[in-house]
């Protein structure tokens, strides 16, 4: 079996930071305001400041496995424990799938770590399919 890295495989924090020189000195960027020159007052300007701050890319990702637990009970409620950032819509859907109401649902939010918006399209997916 050969890994295939995909179309971003060869991204890196230095290929980011080059992407977005370019970009910033290339005059891509967008006008949202023009009021006086500032070329021209930086030229006149008897002392400057330059700064260049950055940070490496750091993957905005959940550091824990992306699961939930649900237990169904045979008198038609459930209990869920889920990690999500909107425990409203979660509930919705392990209702949908387990066919009751969300009232009939009891839901915990578990406040370790996060999906950052990636669980719940996983689980809207796997409801609907």
């Amino acid at each position: 079996m050969t890994w295939d890295e995909g179309g971003n495989g060869s991204v890196t924090s230095a290929s980011i930071r080059q992407m977005f020189m370019e970009k910033a000195t290339g005059g891509h960027g967008a006008i949202a305001s023009k009021r006086g020159d500032a070329d021209a007052a930086l030229s006149r300007a008897a002392q400057k400041v330059e700064a260049v701050y950055e940070v490496p890319f750091f993957a905005h990702a959940a550091m824990e496995p992306m699961n939930c637990t649900v237990h169904a009970k045979g008198d038609g409620t459930a209990e869920a424990w889920i990690s999500t950032q909107s425990p409203m819509t979660a509930r919705a859907m392990v209702a949908q799938v387990l066919g009751i109401t969300p009232e009939k649902v009891a839901f915990h939010t578990l406040f370790c770590g996060g999906g950052f918006g990636r669980r719940l399209g996983v689980a809207r997916r796997r409801a609907t399919a």
